[in-house]
């Protein structure tokens, strides 16, 4: 091992082992606390690495990896041994720069968001909300000849639980049942009754908008969270929080799975009590970009066996699919994807008895002949431009071959060549454009797509929306976009182009979300090799929360 610290950090320098900040962060600990040892610093450096990737907090495992990566491989650290000794670590309670609980090191916020949202979580699946006697006999009368069907149970409970979390596949119903709980709330407590909508991102709350908006009735419109919270740009803080809770009687989260630990904990802060809170999403999608994996650590205490009865009343998860047949192979893949089946994922794809779903080996050649069904054509054929929300192209990565940048660019060249005009000129009729930020003083968020007319200088958004190209700042061609991109979106033809070569983000969350954006079909672009590599591979990310609300 080494003497000295400085000599630690030049060696880790020097050969690059670790990111800037990560050595960065090794020489404030070492300022702050002169006499921390390598090995200690080793841990908080690990804390940090970790944390970039979405781990809450580190155990042994992680600090093993990270001996690794270092290059440390025959030095020892035991967890537990080298931090409870120093002053910058403590205990549940204590006020220090880290916190050790239960195996895990946590930062010392991390630690309090985690224990405050299971805090919250236990206590509120525990409460039965109000109601009058004359309207529980109603619901109870209305209800319980039909207590075997998972959505009338979840519009049930939604009226007798003051925390109900619906989850399921794509199709199952989550927004249907999302819908008829708005419509018998409306019954039961009339038009005063305040509904609240909101998802994480812009897309999500204008996918869940488009599928209320079918409905006679009228729906409240969703926003996102940060516009519930009453953020008006991206650095704003939330106006509603503790101090000034929202003034609602229900609501409804949907696509819980793309929330974050600190964006739950803004959102609980600003619940009040006497609130009804409904949270939708599939646990198998992506986890946030951000630090956690809170969705499915909560539906995962569901199986365990000892589980307390409120929470597990409090978790209804949908498995009738309405949306395919049963002999539809969509659902059939998405389902081996979650199983980490690469076996049976493959033979659905190559047998191609079913219709809706593909398999083809990458190529230039394949490459192109895709770009040109889902961007060229309905690009330059202006009659197929109603169609240009109907296909979209999801990659995994956003550089190399395989990538949005690349492709995007190809596309753009060789629709600008069949509509001849100049390669350097940016803007053209039919262009398919991705906003890249939330613009609140536009009304656009980040994820939508529109579409460019020449002939008024105007991009038209879904809903009739229109913004002047000048006012446009944050965009990137559309044709292809990255899957995490896609979260909340859904489209009638996808096809996924995954990379050629192994990395660590190819999981089998990354292509259940892609697989499940689809209505209608998927064309998977990519090796066997690849496609079996990144089945069996899954996101794990260490968190004590599931643990904590199990307590």
């Amino acid at each position: 091992m080494f003497d000295y610290v400085h000599d630690f950090l030049k060696y880790l320098d020097e050969l690059q082992l670790v990111d800037s900040s990560e050595i960065e962060f090794a020489y404030f600990l070492a300022r702050l606390y002169p006499g921390i040892s390598v090995k200690q610093l080793l841990i908080g450096m690990a804390h940090l690495h970790f944390q970039k990737q979405g781990h809450v907090a580190i155990d042994q495992e992680l600090v093993d990896r990270y001996r690794i990566i270092t290059r440390l491989n025959s030095t020892s650290i035991i967890l537990g041994e080298e931090v409870i000794t120093h002053p910058c670590i403590g205990k549940p309670g204590d006020f220090k720069l880290f916190i050790y609980d239960q195996d895990l090191l946590y930062d010392h916020k991390g630690f309090n968001n985690e224990s405050r949202l299971a805090n919250w979580f236990r206590v509120r699946a525990g409460i039965e909300a109000e109601l009058s006697e004359n309207d529980r006999s109603k619901l109870i009368n209305k209800f319980e000849a039909s207590s075997n069907d998972l959505q009338v149970k979840a519009i049930a409970n939604s009226f007798f639980r003051k925390l109900l979390f619906i989850t399921g596949g794509p199709g199952t119903g989550k927004t249907y049942t999302v819908k008829k709980i708005i419509e018998e709330h409306k019954i039961i407590f009339g038009n005063t009754y305040r509904i609240n909508i909101a998802a994480p991102t812009g897309k999500a709350a204008q996918r869940i908008n488009d599928s209320l908006a079918n409905s006679e009735d009228s729906f409240p419109r969703a926003v996102t969270v940060h516009q519930l919270l009453g953020a008006t740009n991206s650095f704003s803080p939330f106006t509603n929080n503790q101090k000034n809770p929202l003034s609602i009687d229900l609501l409804i989260i949907d696509e819980a799975s793309m929330m974050d630990l600190a964006l739950w904990v803004a959102l609980i802060d600003a619940i009040p009590e006497s609130a009804r809170v409904i949270i939708v999403g599939d646990p198998y999608q992506l986890a946030s970009v951000e630090s956690g994996s809170v969705l499915n650590d909560i539906i995962s205490v569901f199986d365990e066996p000892d589980v307390n009865e409120a929470i597990k009343e409090s978790i209804i998860i949908l498995s009738q699919n309405f949306r395919f047949s049963d002999k539809t192979g969509i659902e059939h893949v998405s389902s081996a994807i979650n199983s980490m089946n690469a076996d049976e994922m493959l033979s659905l794809l190559e047998n191609n008895n079913d219709s809706d779903i593909h398999l083809i080996e990458p190529s230039s050649k394949y490459i192109q002949e895709v770009l040109e069904k889902y961007a060229i054509q309905p690009t330059v054929t202006k009659g197929l431009r109603t169609k240009m929300h109907e296909f979209r192209i999801l990659c995994a990565v956003r550089y190399g071959p395989y990538g949005t940048n690349r492709l995007n660019r190809i596309a753009e060249a060789e629709i600008k060549r069949r509509l001849k005009i100049p390669q350097s000129q940016e803007w053209y009729d039919g262009r398919l454009v991705l906003v890249t930020k939330n613009d609140y003083q536009l009304e656009i968020q980040n994820g939508e797509t529109g579409v460019y007319d020449a002939e008024s200088d105007t991009i038209y958004f879904k809903e009739n929306k229109r913004v002047n190209r000048i006012f446009l700042k944050n965009y990137e061609p559309g044709y292809c976009i990255t899957i995490h991109k896609s979260q909340g979106s859904e489209f009638n033809h996808i096809a996924i182009i995954l990379p050629d070569k192994e990395i660590p983000l190819l999981t089998k969350e990354l292509l259940y979300t892609a697989v499940t954006r689809a209505r209608q079909s998927v064309l998977v672009i990519g090796s066997k090799q690849i496609i079996a590599q990144t089945v069996t591979n899954r996101i794990f990310r260490r968190t004590g929360l599931k643990k904590r609300v199990h307590v």
